[in-house]
């Protein structure tokens, strides 16, 4: 009789490990098995990993396979279409699909596991003549049972020759491997009270019940009050707020009251009163204009100049998306930029939206995935940063991505190296959902893409309410240094402004794209500089610590004030940074609260939130920040906006500086000239006659595109060819020369347009050396034709064996 065949799945691994991996498992849980779950699977020697469940099948492979060790859910915790956008994002960005599955699930999905050694009750081993280490593991383990690899290295001594005799111990079977798993996430419960009798015993309690005990009679008077109107449970918080603990547990104890406990979201909004929402003739307008594209079937870039009132169109869109009982996805670049969003969607849809971004906990970002896979009316609109992209959804109806032109939506740091704006549009072609892309600022891709007709364009040019354009004012610093006019950091005029602005009663924004208090620390008497000893940058002085940082991989060591190579103390600062500034300003109105929103302030779950409620209820009456308050804030009394220094925005070594100079610029004097009076904005720069800051003046969009796409057609960037770099990093920069070497003349044999190997702008971070390659793909050529000529060469280049300690990341797009 021939052997039944076994049962197969195939999982991917949540890793930076190409392809998937085949496990068997028997047959009925076989029959439970279906794409999306997670199974515990054996990976490596002595590893158990959470892996996600990919296809079934009954096909033998050609190796020995391993058993599936437990299956954990009985549902996908990953849904078919957002398997189909981590599939176009691993074959997009080139990156494996377990890395995309790392990328996109909270960590709360992958379990903990932990390995444990124990005696095998079947070896035979005379203890006295095994070697001390060993003898010493024996003894602990025939005392503890079992040893986690920590203990075993608290035993010996020494964690190596722990593991060194842990392994021969495994090797002559006195030993053997156990290994625990847990889930991560942990659920939030609240307690509820119920009756524990019928209404009619409880009625005779309430007349038997003594004099002595008015307390408990009170209490269940109340409890009836709240309970008997709709017959639901009553949390016990609501008794808590005007009775104690013990006097609710008396009738608990009584059996009178039963207490029962209850899973609960953590992410609660109250209800608020409902917004009224009245569009002038051009929001009006522009939303009849979109609802006509979304009838064609076309994607909508919605350019609105600031303060146009961009927010309320989209919340008239998305009202009519949950009158019609669909889902919408609401991506925003910054966390900062929902503080606000959130007071105002839940104004107008209470209860029905959720917000997902990295600064809510694994158990907070669990919970809403859950309530997305279960289509919960709380995730009717979802409000979120980049990652947000990635929730489960089983069907939209509406994309919206505000603020679409920021770099905020570009992952930097990690692959996949996505482009939220652009995997925002192929999610909505997997849902066929509309999607609005708006901005004051379209990237010139989206406005070449409106102009070629592959977006339909609406444009605003009107300001809300009819609110009059606030006075921008270029400040010459080199004319202001020539007559003595400029203090610290700012110009005179600037400062007799914000003056007469605090005196007014009203608010200054103060911008300066840098953070700490000066990024370079210098003895006037032997040059000294200190530096980051892992990476090659200077270390910036923060004073609020009095350390000095490195922004790339945290070093930090204490600012003593004395030069460590010749032991003066005649250290002068370079540069400038936010600290600096709010310091400096602090010292000029000692009697005028000064805020200060960076990285360094916002580090915690309600960072922004905080700073921005003291800002907004005049806590602070200057707010001195980074980007993050350039973008979609609004700031009612805020008169002024002051750029300390535009110079250093227009010269960083990257194609896209002047534009992203003009968005910022423009975008941070949105923050003023939304209420009927006439504010200013005043720039600092030592270039007045910069191109990019003449348009920012003019508040000439038009012009600075057309100046822009000249340049970019002229230099074969994009829109007209397609990017895709390659960063190398290796500890070893010889060998890291090498290998990026190898691998650039490959590629120059199939294409034309290579540039480098080259040292980025920091060419060493956190001990790695760096080099990059550029690709310039032109847009009329196949894309996937070209990468895939990228991806066999980098399969070739990782077979060589002397490159397997260089780190190859390709990054399309950057």
């Amino acid at each position: 009789m021939m052997n039944e065949p076994e049962y197969f799945v195939d999982v991917v691994i949540p890793l930076a490990v190409e392809g998937t991996y085949t496990y068997h498992c028997r047959k009925k849980d076989f029959d439970r098995i279906q794409k999306g779950i997670r199974v515990a699977v054996p990976f490596g020697k002595h590893q158990v990993q959470t892996g996600i469940v990919y296809n079934k099948h009954r096909s033998t492979p050609p190796y020995e396979t391993k058993s599936v060790y437990q299956i954990i859910d009985d549902k996908p915790v990953i849904s078919e279409r957002a398997w189909e956008l981590y599939e176009f994002i691993a074959g997009y960005y080139l990156t494996p699909l377990g890395q995309v599955i790392r990328t996109a699930l909270p960590h709360s999905f992958f379990l903990e596991s932990r390995t444990f050694l124990k005696l095998n009750d079947e070896a035979t081993y005379n203890k006295e003549q095994l070697p001390d280490d060993a003898w010493l593991i024996v003894e602990a383990l025939e005392k503890n049972q079992v040893l986690s690899v920590e203990e075993i290295g608290k035993i010996t001594g020494n964690r190596q020759k722990g593991l060194k005799t842990y392994f021969q111990l495994l090797e002559d079977g006195i030993v053997e491997i156990h290994i625990s798993i847990r889930e991560r996430y942990k659920p939030k419960f609240e307690t509820y009270l119920l009756p524990a009798s019928e209404e009619k015993q409880l009625k005779d309690f309430l007349n038997d019940i003594s004099e002595r005990a008015y307390k408990q009679r009170e209490l269940l008077l109340f409890f009836f009050k709240q309970y008997f109107p709709a017959k639901k449970p009553v949390n016990k918080k609501i008794l808590l707020q005007s009775y104690s603990g013990s006097l609710i547990k008396a009738l608990v104890d009584k059996g009178i009251l039963k207490e029962i406990r209850v899973a609960a979201d953590r992410q609660i909004f109250d209800e608020v009163a409902e917004e009224n929402i009245q569009l002038n003739s051009a929001q009006q307008n522009a939303i009849n204009q979109i609802q006509s594209a979304f009838e064609k079937g076309k994607p909508v870039l919605l350019h609105g100049i600031t303060a146009s009132g961009k927010t309320e169109i989209y919340m008239k869109l998305m009202e009519k998306v949950l009158e019609n009982g669909g889902k919408v996805l609401f991506l925003v670049p910054e966390i900062a930029l929902t503080t606000q969003l959130i007071l105002r969607l839940r104004k107008k849809f209470n209860r029905h939206i959720s917000v997902y971004h990295s600064k809510y906990s694994l158990n907070e970002r669990h919970e809403i995935w859950r309530n997305v896979l279960n289509h919960s009316t709380k995730t009717d609109i979802i409000l979120g940063t980049r990652s947000a992209l990635f929730l489960p959804y089983s069907h939209l109806d509406l994309i919206i991505v505000d603020e679409e032109h920021d770099e905020a939506y570009k992952e930097f740091f990690h692959q996949p190296f996505y482009q939220a704006r652009d995997m925002a549009l192929v999610l909505s072609r997997i849902h066929q959902a509309h999607i609005v892309l708006g901005t004051a600022t379209p990237s010139v891709e989206s406005y070449r893409n409106a102009e070629t007709g592959k977006y339909a364009l609406v444009e605003i040019f009107e300001r809300h309410h009819q609110t009059p354009e606030p006075e921008q004012i270029l400040v010459n610093l080199a004319e202001h240094y020539k007559q003595n006019k400029v203090r610290g950091h700012f110009s005179r005029d600037v400062l007799d402004a914000v003056k007469q602005v605090l005196d007014e009663g009203r608010q200054v924004l103060v911008f300066l794209n840098r953070r700490g208090y000066a990024p370079v620390v210098e003895c006037k008497n032997c040059g000294h500089i200190d530096m980051c000893p892992n990476c090659s940058v200077s270390l910036t002085y923060h004073r609020q610590t009095e350390k000095l940082t490195c922004h790339y991989c945290g070093y930090s060591i204490p600012m003593t004030g004395v030069c460590r190579a010749c032991g003066s103390n005649d250290l002068e600062l370079h540069g400038t940074g936010t600290q600096q500034i709010a310091a400096e300003l602090a010292e000029y109105f000692p009697d005028i609260p000064v805020g200060r929103m960076d990285a360094d302030t916002t580090g915690k779950k309600d960072g922004h939130s905080r700073i921005i409620n003291r800002f907004e209820t005049g806590e602070y009456r200057i707010l001195v920040g980074t980007q993050m308050i350039t973008k979609g804030l609004d700031f009612g009394n805020v008169s002024l906006v002051v750029v300390v220094n535009a110079d250093r925005m227009l010269h960083y070594p990257d194609f896209r500086a002047n534009e992203r100079a003009f968005q910022m610029l423009t975008q941070v004097a949105g923050r003023t000239g939304r209420r009927n009076r006439r504010d200013r904005i005043m720039i600092q720069t030592y270039q007045p006659g910069h191109p990019v800051l003449q348009f920012v003046l003019r508040k000439d969009y038009q012009g600075f595109y057309r100046h822009e796409i000249s340049e970019r057609r002229q230099f074969r960037y994009p829109p007209f060819n397609r990017l895709v770099k390659l960063e190398f990093k290796a500890r070893n920069p010889q060998l890291l020369n090498e290998a990026s070497e190898w691998l650039a003349k490959a590629l120059r044999y199939y294409f034309p347009d290579v540039l480098g190997p080259s040292d980025p702008a920091v060419f060493r971070i956190k001990t790695y050396y760096l080099k990059e390659i550029l690709i310039k793909l032109p847009a009329d050529k196949s894309l996937k034709k070209s990468k895939t000529i990228i991806g066999k060469l980098i399969k070739k280049y990782k077979a060589i064996a002397k490159f397997r300690s260089v780190r190859l990341a390709v990054n399309p797009d950057p």
